[in-house]
């Protein structure tokens, strides 16, 4: 799944993680989590620039996933879904407009790949446990 751009890379992964999350309902999908397969050593570093910078994920999260819990589509395909998705995060000031410009080309480029997305199957209400 695609990174947004313009939110701080400490808040991108974080970001992708909830809108993947909620894409994820629209196919009848579930995130499983896991131990991890390798361990980090961490470089020194300044924390409280970290925190400075995970600011969006401290004092916006509670409205990402109200958002998202509330958000649904007729869209038809998860495709559209996607984008329709980023653009009412767009509309509601979550990611800029250089996230949407870029799904949508990201999106075109899967398409001449030949991907095939994922067929919706979930109904507009499923998954509402977020």
């Amino acid at each position: 799944m695609l990174l947004p751009i313009t939110v701080h890379g400490r808040v991108s992964d974080i970001w992708r993680s909830y809108i993947t999350q909620r894409l994820l309902w629209e196919i009848g999908g579930q995130v499983v989590f896991r131990p991890p397969w390798v361990v980090q050593h961490r470089n020194a570093h300044n924390y409280l620039a970290d925190l400075d910078s995970e600011y969006p994920l401290y004092h916006r999260a509670g409205a990402l996933v109200q958002f998202l819990a509330r958000w649904s589509s007729e869209e038809r395909s998860l495709r559209r879904r996607y984008l329709k998705l980023l653009v009412d995060l767009y509309e509601h000031g979550i990611v800029e407009l250089k996230d949407v410009l870029l799904a949508n080309d990201w999106l075109l480029d899967l398409t001449a790949a030949g991907y095939e997305f994922p067929k919706v199957k979930a109904p507009l209400s499923w998954g509402r446990g977020l």
